[in-house]
């Protein structure tokens, strides 16, 4: 749900209407996100972070950091 909470605040941030972003389409959508996001990263551990690219507010994948 931060996740959620920290797009939701980015969307608003740009002026985007979020009024038809429900946490369950949110969710969904991370999900096939994040399945896309292991295979292409071959790793099982990726993180998906809100960034803001050119106005437009993005979901973007990286391996999760591993602690030594």
């Amino acid at each position: 749900e931060a996740l959620y909470a920290s797009y939701l605040h980015a969307r608003r941030s740009q002026g985007d209407d979020i009024s038809r972003v429900s946490l369950s389409s949110f969710a969904r959508s991370v999900h096939k996100q994040e399945q896309k996001a292991r295979e292409k990263l071959k790793s099982e551990d990726v993180v998906l972070k809100v960034k803001i690219r050119d106005g437009k507010v993005k979901l973007v994948a990286s391996k999760a950091e591993t602690k030594k």
